[in-house]
């Protein structure tokens, strides 16, 4: 009996924090960067948002393209097709775009956020957008 109250909470354990990041059934120990996007007036996974990253060639000292991806469903982009995802990041959030095909309008035609890779404690970021605000934090997640 008491084997079986552990192993239900270790169960319940690992549902709460998949839950609470957002990463049910996603590997992502791996990925390169990790970006969800979460609407911040109710906390809802904004979905099919535009996320383009670019990285600082240093030594011709102009922007190279990396990657253009879309969020999934959870509002979240974990696979890259650029691996190599280091120094100085760009990354251009397209939230016009999203607003407008949903009829609404946003104060920011895009929002551009600089990154220093190296600098990352976790390899996953939380971005919360509304049209008129946003916010950025790095975040840990804890292995499943």
């Amino acid at each position: 009996m008491k084997y079986v109250l552990i192993f239900i909470l270790g169960i319940l354990s690992t549902a709460t924090i998949s839950a609470q990041t957002g990463v049910e059934n996603q590997d992502i120990s791996n990925a390169p960067i990790v970006i969800e996007v979460k609407y911040l007036n109710d906390q809802k996974p904004m979905k099919n948002l535009r996320i383009r990253l670019s990285n600082l060639n240093a030594i011709q000292n102009k922007w190279e393209f990396l990657d253009e991806q879309v969020t999934n469903t959870q509002g979240m982009i974990s696979e890259w097709d650029n691996h190599e995802i280091n120094g100085l990041i760009e990354m251009k959030i397209y939230i016009a775009d999203y607003f407008r095909q949903k009829g609404e309008e946003s104060i920011f035609p895009y929002i551009t956020v600089y990154i220093y890779r190296e600098r990352l404690k976790s390899n996953y970021i939380t971005l919360q957008i509304s049209k008129d605000a946003y916010s950025i934090k790095q975040r840990t997640v804890a292995p499943n």
